[in-house]
């Protein structure tokens, strides 16, 4: 089965400037990325030293898992992929939730993650692991020649512009995300429902509930963009790739292991396999189903990122508990016979050829 692969005159063609090697960087996102990591170490640092309230953990450990869950469910699963529609309230609810995580809006959001399955680990993946590790995590967060790719490509994201809740959020990121992502942290946990006014109390809200918390946020999305697509990074670029491209999938005992002396001994196999089967799991879970990146990028058009019923999948799980409810319909799956169809092909998404038109 041929591979099929985008030529350098496709690239111009849709008028999309490239990333190149030459990184220009955006010295206020350089600020910006220091300072939450700065604050996020003395969170820590003043935690060890002088003890943290179990309200603070508490508060944390919610509003990152909400901030998880409104990433996937709406930004990903229902703005990008389409693959189930939110009732309407439940939609702003998760909007707001995401605007508090500062990972741009959903308008931006969706322009790179379908520029990232529609040319991924090409040079107009805005986070193409071909470029390291360090690119795919963070760097590329960093580089104006993203932002420019940003700003040409909405159109793949056109279906989104006219949406009143998305120009809302664009005109009112900061404001709303500063209120809810660095405000309420530090005032609400202690302050308003605890009643400890003290400076310390104020101290942790700011440093460890919305420093940690968000340094927390920006990794718990990063790795996947990094981690999760590390499976293929060292081929040179201009070669193919299989279907999933450099996106790999959690299994407990994997089908690749560091080295190849390793491959064909089952006892090096379970002992090397099992902790790095246990912790993609853990990472699976932590990133609420998002590391399951091979079977997503075969089928992205299916609400399941883990397709088997063991697979940790909690936004699949959530999906499904909404459907339920009533809160979420039109959920869409690829059946396993479509899903082998598309084993061994490159498969652009197909919103970003039905929007760059």
């Amino acid at each position: 089965m041929s591979t099929k692969t985008t030529s350098k005159a496709t690239l111009e063609w849709r008028g999309l400037p490239e990333i190149g090697k030459k990184v220009e960087l955006s010295w206020f996102y350089v600020g910006w990325f220091s300072t939450i990591h700065l604050v996020a170490f003395l969170g820590v640092a003043f935690a060890i030293c002088f003890g943290l309230y179990w309200e603070t953990a508490l508060y944390v450990f919610c509003h990152f898992t909400l901030g998880q869950f409104a990433t996937t469910l709406s930004s990903h699963r229902s703005r990008t992929h389409q693959v189930l529609k939110l009732w309407r309230p439940l939609q702003i609810v998760l909007t707001i939730i995401q605007t508090a995580n500062f990972q741009a809006g959903e308008l931006v959001w969706t322009v790179w993650h379908r520029l990232h399955h529609g040319h991924m680990d090409s040079k107009l993946d805005p986070h193409s692991s071909r470029w390291g590790f360090i690119h795919s995590h963070i760097a590329w967060m960093m580089n104006k020649s993203v932002m420019r790719i940003s700003r040409n490509a909405v159109r793949v994201a056109k279906d989104l512009v006219t949406d009143p809740l998305i120009q809302w959020q664009k005109a009112h990121a900061w404001s709303v995300g500063l209120l809810l992502g660095v405000a309420l942290p530090t005032l609400l946990p202690l302050a308003w429902v605890w009643g400890d006014w003290s400076f310390w109390s104020l101290a942790q809200g700011f440093f460890f509930g919305a420093g940690v918390r968000l340094c927390l946020q920006y990794h718990g999305t990063w790795v996947i963009n990094s981690l999760a697509h590390s499976g293929e990074w060292k081929i040179p670029i201009g070669m193919p790739l299989p279907g999933s491209g450099s996106a790999v999938d959690p299994y407990l005992f994997p089908q690749r292991l560091p080295g190849r002396r390793w491959t064909n001994n089952p006892w090096s196999r379970f002992l090397i396999g099992l902790p790095i089967g246990l912790l993609t799991q853990l990472l699976s879970l932590l990133t609420v189903g998002e590391y399951h990146q091979a079977s997503h990028h075969i089928a992205d058009d299916d609400v399941r990122l883990g397709r088997h019923w063991y697979s940790v999948d909690p936004g699949k799980w959530a999906a499904y508990v909404l459907s339920w409810l009533g809160l979420a319909s039109d959920l869409r799956t690829v059946s396993e016979e479509r899903f082998k169809a598309r084993l061994g092909t490159t498969i652009a998404s197909p919103y970003v050829r039905v929007y760059a038109k």
